[in-house]
């Protein structure tokens, strides 16, 4: 029986999505080929049909946290009826967001990697980066909207990175708490 048109498009999602799950609980070099294909319940044998090597996948895995209008991970407490800024700050600062690794952007969870990686992997990081940094520029007022919109996104992966790292969990809320409260102050 032929398999169904969409069937290699959703195998590939299912690799890149253990992809992620492997990568932000053990990092590129402990997380396996293997491993990332067990997770999708897949062989091993399968994931070259899909990806040349390990950093073809984990850049691609990078290049999903793009976000394109309307697919932001934060639009959900946007459209509670909080501003782009504060429905994102509080999306990436939200336990879950710092505690699961499934809801992880690629921006909190690989910074090192992708700082040691390859010119593609930072070129890639950096798209996220700026795609993220754009869709808050894009509901900012006055002048300096994209180093406001750079600021608010440094504030947001060093909380993350700071709050992921330390062991004390009321120091974790605090550094996010205060972070919040920084990135929604007035400007002037």
């Amino acid at each position: 029986m032929p398999y169904a048109k969409d069937h290699k498009s959703k195998t590939r999602a299912r690799i890149l999505a253990s992809a992620h799950r492997q990568f932000a609980e053990h990092g590129y070099d402990a997380a396996s080929i293997d491993d990332i294909m067990k997770g999708a319940e897949l062989t091993r044998g399968g994931f070259y049909a899909h990806f040349r090597n390990k950093e073809q996948l984990f850049l691609e895995t990078i290049l999903g946290g793009v976000v394109a209008d309307g697919t932001a991970p934060w639009a959900s407490a946007r459209d509670a009826g909080v501003s782009e800024i504060e429905a994102m700050l509080r999306s990436y600062l939200s336990d879950a967001h710092i505690h699961e690794p499934a809801h992880r952007c690629p921006l909190i969870t690989f910074p090192s990697e992708v700082a040691r990686g390859t010119q593609d992997l930072r070129h890639a990081y950096q798209r996220v980066s700026l795609s993220i940094a754009d869709a808050l520029r894009s509901s900012m007022d006055g002048e300096d909207n994209r180093a406001r919109s750079l600021a608010v996104l440094s504030i947001i992966v060093g909380a993350s990175v700071l709050a992921r790292a330390v062991s004390d969990e009321g120091l974790s809320r605090e550094i996010r708490a205060a972070s919040l409260e920084y990135a929604l102050a007035p400007t002037g």
